[in-house]
């Protein structure tokens, strides 16, 4: 669930938001000034175009004194009525952005909020529908003829035993009817998830092969597929050839007899058999499907070397101006230059290929660098050459990425900040399978999005509104004890945090000023620079005394603890 530091960062966000928003709302009255000055069609034959660019200036000019202090924005009775009309209609423009935008951010503030016990309940749902999407795999394969004898497994996950106690809990039912709850528009998002990620799992395929299971079983395929297949991210290497040499002589006789197009053309050629023991080191299944798809993935990063082997021999013999034929293509360059493009070639397609099948975790890296080195020594084999660790040195280079699930990115369009909130719907999910102890418990308890969502949904609002209603109060309160700065040079991001903090010193009672400004030190030091922790720190303590001393601090109750 949601605590108060997480609704201090909400009401932040809102507030840096609603700047950024401001600030855009500036530019487009700017340019709807500009379009309000612009000529009809009847003056454009006799305006004159310095009287023209000087009342935009003078428009713009007075809509910026506007901008920068309304409370100080001086009469513009003097001007022409047309520069007149135009800065007010400016000013209006401006104005009911604005308005809109605050209102807007208020009540984003609390919608995507709670939009985040949403999204609990949403993947709550998608373990029954999880359910139900194997029971109709189940009667797809005894339907099929053909998939009867090669699927494996019972699909036991249709009744699952900790399913079946979600199935059975009245409440979350009436929260899904409440809240509309349903992954029908995902269908096809979520068909594609059960087949590449879920079916690719080998734990998950382990549980399906097994004979019978138990209720703690059950439970714990439920908990890895939340906590390492939906919310999990991976470890994966992609591999590509950081070092080759060729030993001229191998090289050579891998070209003498062909030339260089008879040698490409034997390996485009061969480029199934490549395919094919390559393959059978990462499976120990015949697949003609799979073998054709890294067939072509092999004949086309072979044509990208291969062109590149083409285009330097040419522009080779060009620098000679000498006239070259196809047979003799391969003399003007380097022979094992040739080779270690095409050893390039093969091993960027390996990579390609484990990577679009969710084949290139770190489990996975041993089997596959073995399978790499297979494929390797077959190219030499199609080619009808012996060689040993004396002929050829080939250098593997493995880039180390983490990457997100196919339903961790899903969240990340849900929810603007899915990031930070990924962790509070994971723990959520997770504690309340966890608190589940058999089929039958079926009145468990769900988490709520706070522990008092009346309570701290009225502190989270009133510190952003507070915020923007004394913003010109907390500006000068910030500039008195800003020394040299001005509030102007502040970084976006840190002006937002310190009247955020000075809104819940000032308006949160209960609240000692120790505990508020140590909780804004640590935002700052998630949002903001690695120097915005003492900024902030010295900044929101000098505000603090002075404020304390001047009574617009008053603390009661607990929060009187550290002001005695």
């Amino acid at each position: 669930m949601l605590n108060r530091h997480h609704l201090r960062v909400k009401a932040m966000q809102a507030l840096y938001a609603f700047e950024n928003t401001r600030e855009a709302e500036f530019e487009r009255s700017r340019q709807h000034i500009h379009s309000i000055l612009e000529p009809t069609w009847t003056e454009k034959d006799y305006i004159n175009e310095d009287t023209l660019a000087e009342q935009r200036q003078d428009a713009q000019k007075y809509f910026l004194q506007y901008y920068n202090n309304e409370n100080d924005f001086l009469a513009i009775a003097g001007l022409s009525s047309k520069v007149r009309n135009a800065t007010l209609k400016g000013i209006q423009y401006y104005k009911n952005a604005v308005r809109l935008a605050k209102e807007n951010n208020h009540l984003n503030l609390v919608k995507n909020t709670e939009k985040l016990y949403e999204i609990y309940a949403k993947f709550l749902k998608l373990a029954i529908d999880l359910t139900e999407l194997v029971a109709n795999e189940k009667i797809a394969v005894q339907n099929s003829h053909i998939r009867k004898y090669e699927e494996r497994g019972d699909f036991k996950m249709e009744k699952n035993l900790l399913v079946q106690a979600l199935k059975k809990h009245d409440k979350l039912h009436i929260l899904f009817s409440q809240k509309n709850i349903t992954w029908e528009k995902e269908h096809e998002f979520i068909r594609d998830w059960y087949i590449t990620q879920l079916k690719a799992d080998e734990v998950y395929n382990a549980y399906h092969l097994q004979k019978g299971t138990t209720f703690e079983q059950d439970k714990e395929i439920i908990l890895h597929i939340f906590s390492n297949i939906i919310f999990g991210k991976k470890s994966v290497y992609n591999y590509s050839v950081k070092d080759c040499s060729i030993h001229y002589k191998i090289a050579r006789k891998m070209l003498e007899k062909h030339a260089l197009e008879g040698t490409l053309r034997i390996i485009e050629n061969a480029v199934n058999n490549i395919a094919r023991s390559f393959l059978s080191m990462i499976s120990d299944e015949e697949n003609q499907k799979e073998e054709d798809k890294l067939a072509n993935i092999l004949t086309f990063r072979l044509k990208q070397k291969t062109d590149i082997i083409r285009k330097d021999a040419f522009k080779s013999a060009q620098r000679k101006e000498r006239a070259i034929t196809q047979g003799e293509l391969f003399k003007e360059g380097s022979p094992e230059n040739v080779i270690e493009h095409i050893i390039r070639a093969i091993v960027d397609a390996f990579s390609q290929y484990l990577g679009e099948n969710y084949l290139h975790s770190t489990a996975n890296h041993p089997k596959n660098t073995n399978a790499i080195t297979a494929g390797i020594a077959k190219l030499f084999d199609v080619m009808d050459v012996e060689w040993n660790d004396d002929d050829v040195y080939v250098l593997l280079q493995t880039h180390h990425d983490t990457i997100n699930s196919q339903m961790f990115s899903w969240g990340s369009s849900q929810l603007l900040h899915w990031d930070e909130d990924v962790d509070v719907i994971q723990n959520m999910v997770i504690k309340t399978i966890k608190n589940i102890e058999n089929e039958l418990h079926s009145d468990f308890e769900l988490h709520h999005i706070t522990r008092n969502w009346n309570e701290d949904k009225a502190f989270m609002q009133d510190l952003y509104t507070n915020a923007i209603k004394n913003e010109v109060e907390y500006e000068g309160y910030i500039q008195e004890k800003a020394q040299n700065w001005t509030i102007a040079r502040f970084a976006r991001i840190d002006k937002a945090i310190l009247k955020i903090g000075i809104s819940e010193l000032i308006n949160a009672h209960s609240i000692p000023v120790k505990v508020s400004i140590n909780e804004y030190i640590e935002i700052s030091k998630e949002y903001s620079t690695p120097k915005s922790k003492s900024f902030i720190n010295g900044l929101l303590d000098n505000i603090a005394k002075d404020l304390t001393e001047r009574k617009i601090i008053r603390k009661s109750g607990l929060g009187m603890i550290d002001n005695k």
